[in-house]
């Protein structure tokens, strides 16, 4: 009934599918993915992260609020902290 109606989804959404998966920003300020753990700001320890995982990198997100981007690590058991 309404299928006449639908347009296609702009090119700028496309390919920006995610999972999402929360995870809590432990002492050491970071959230832990698969063997590896991703740094957040250090205020956020104890919170809870909305952890947005892409094709290609990962979103940190607390309270609705983008906190940081991390592109995966390849290696395992790695703690990744930006410089």
């Amino acid at each position: 009934m309404e299928r006449p109606y639908l347009k296609p989804l702009p090119g700028a959404i496309r390919g920006t599918a995610y999972k999402q998966v929360d995870r809590k920003i432990h002492l050491d300020f970071c959230a832990a993915i698969d063997t590896n753990r991703y740094s957040a700001s250090p205020n956020l320890v104890g919170k809870t992260a909305n952890v947005r995982l892409y094709k290609a990198h990962l979103e940190i997100w607390v309270e609705g609020k983008f906190d940081c981007k991390h592109v995966y690590e390849k290696r395992r058991h790695k703690r990744i902290v930006p410089p």
